[in-house]
Formats: C-alpha cells, structure tokens, sequence
C-alpha cells in the first residue's frame, strides 16, 4: 500500500510539473511572438542594407545617365511620393493611396523640372508590378497605376501641373483611375471627407521650401516634420529608397520583393505591414520612374 501511495505521489509531481514546464514554454512562446515596432524593422532593414552600401555616397550629386534627375533628386521625388501614398493609404486604402501618391510626386517632379528650367523629353519605367505569392490583385498593382497616373498628369497637362489646385490633380487621377480599373472601382473609398484630407495633406508637402543643392537630408527632415505619425513609416521608406538609389543593390526587384518579405514574415501589427508594404510598392514605383525620365534643359 505504501508503494501505491508513493506510485500514485510521483505521478502526481510529475504532472505538476509537466504543467509547470508547459506554463513556462507557453509564457516563452508569447514573449517570442511580441508585435515589432516599425523602428525595430528599420534597424532590421539598415543592417540588412550594410551589405549594399560600399560605394561612393558622394555620387548623391551625379546625374545617373545623359540628361536625367540627379540620385538626390530622385531620393526627394521619392519620398514625397511615399508621404503622398500613406496619406491617401489612410484614408482610404490602395485607391487613395495610389492618387495621393500620384499627385505628390508630379508636383514635387515639375518643381524639380522648373529648376533646372526643363521639361520631361521621354519617360520609359520599367514593369512595376511586384506579385504577392505568385498572384497578381488590385492591391500588389499600386505601382503599375501609380505610374499610369504620373504618365496621365504630365501627358495631359505638362509643367502646368504647377498652376492646377491640389484638389483638381486628384480628382484628375480618380476619374483616370475610375474609368480604366476594375479593381479601384469595386475598391473605392473616394469620397468628399477622404479627398479633403488628401488634398490637405498633399498641399503641406507641396508647401516645403527646397532649394536645388539642398541634401536629401534636409528636405527628409522636412517631409517627415509634416506628421509624427507617419514618421516610422517614412524612415522605412527611406532606408529602403536610400539602398535602391546610392547602394549596389544589383537587381532592385529582387532587393525589394526581399524586403517585402521581411515586412511579411515579422511581428508588426497588421495595419502596420500594411503600410510599410504599400509604401514599398509605391517607392519602388517612384524610382522606376524617375529613373528613366530624360529631361530637355
């Protein structure tokens, strides 16, 4: 009988602590799985990009090729772009975002434009559709329309895009938009409240005072200066833009869609891998785009 009790008691203890153990490998499992902020995956994205930043970060003033925007200049078109894209991503998805990047980056390519008293000669992007696990949706072709619209603005209107209101060039691009996707159709959220919104947002960034030899460094500071909320999300995008631009990246699709799966495969919160992931989309977009534009002074 004994050697029952003390049979029956090892069992016991030995449950206890089984369920000790699982209790500590649960509360191990919650501490792995901790949401990311978005700063921890720039300081992820930054030791990532090490690997690509050997050259000479002085070419920031050298003209790519021929007559075409400098690397600074690109950086700058950029990052308005983003800005431009997360305001209208808030406010109403891929379709706003895609108009309020739109209109961001034409306004900030024509102040660049009349800088150097030039005009846009030719422009050939290539392909900026990124697919998401293989298959292709309205959401992964933000690039693909993002530079649909650039083209529309400047085709129809020129270096006059300066002299148009912020509110017109957007509903400019909404009615492009409207009638030639399917997807922003059944997907808008266009409206009156989030088209004030937007056009607020996008008439801060056009309001920034930037002269042609300033670095990338001081207008950053002054497109991030415009929301603190936004400012994670645009330090993102600019480490990213800065590795495309000044790195040795190599094949910038694959660099991107890499970084893209680093935003997947991380602990952000969801809304927050959302906006990192189309404010990817719509900064590989930009540098597709302004990297092929050649310019006659």
């Amino acid at each position: 009988m004994k050697k029952l009790k003390f049979f029956i008691g090892a069992i016991a203890l030995c449950l206890v602590l089984a369920s000790c153990s699982q209790e500590e490998q649960e509360d191990s499992n919650v501490s792995e799985q901790k949401t990311e902020t978005v700063s921890e995956l720039t300081s992820r994205l930054k030791a990532y990009d090490k690997q690509f930043m050997t050259g000479d970060k002085s070419s920031e003033r050298i003209k790519i090729l021929g007559y075409k925007f400098s690397l600074r200049e690109c950086l700058k078109i950029g990052i308005a772009d983003v800005k431009g894209g997360i305001s209208g991503f808030k406010q109403g998805g891929v379709p706003m975002a895609i108009v309020g990047a739109g209109v961001a980056s034409a306004l900030k390519f024509i102040e660049l434009l009349d800088k150097k008293k030039a005009k846009q000669e030719k422009v050939n992007p290539q392909n900026a559709l990124l697919k998401s696990n293989g298959l292709m949706n309205f959401n992964d072709s933000i690039g693909f329309y993002h530079i649909a619209a650039e083209k529309h603005l400047y085709e129809n209107m020129g270096n006059g895009i300066k002299s148009i209101s912020s509110m017109e060039l957007l509903c400019h691009i909404h009615s492009m938009m409207n009638n030639s996707s399917d997807g922003y159709r059944v997907s808008n959220s266009f409206n009156s409240s989030s088209l004030s919104a937007v056009t607020n947002d996008v008439e801060k960034i056009r309001r920034i005072q930037d002269y042609a030899d300033a670095p990338y460094a001081d207008y950053y500071e002054k497109v991030r200066g415009l929301d603190v909320a936004d400012g994670d999300y645009l330090d993102f995008a600019s480490e990213y833009l800065y590795t495309v631009l000044m790195g040795n990246v190599g094949d910038v699709k694959s660099y991107t869609n890499s970084v893209i799966s680093q935003i997947s495969k991380s602990n952000a919160s969801g809304d927050d891998k959302k906006i990192l992931t189309q404010s990817i989309y719509i900064a590989f977009s930009s540098v597709m785009y302004s990297t092929s534009v050649e310019i006659q002074e």
